[in-house]
């Protein structure tokens, strides 16, 4: 029985502990049919923002692509204090 009870306050003190720490993500991806000069582009940008952090994931999501324009290259981005 005090096992049970050992586990269960473990389990409350973690998730008290995981409400000060709340994250927002954010994913955009390209509209179908996006071109570049190289062809077909589809690609995913996911956007995880903890405090005082940004945590960026790219993904290239076009399966075979048959030129560099085709590649992920740059991403640019604001913060709300004005920050690139």
């Amino acid at each position: 029985m005090s096992q049970c009870i050992r586990v269960t306050a473990t389990l409350f003190f973690c998730g008290m502990c995981c409400l000060g720490a709340q994250a927002s993500f954010i994913t955009y991806v390209t509209t179908a049919g996006s071109m570049t000069g190289g062809g077909d582009v589809d690609a995913s940008v996911t956007f995880t923002t903890g405090t005082g952090t940004i945590m960026v994931t790219l993904n290239n999501l076009e399966p075979n692509p048959a030129d560099e324009a085709e590649l992920l290259s740059d991403l640019f981005f604001t913060v709300g204090n004005g920050t690139t």
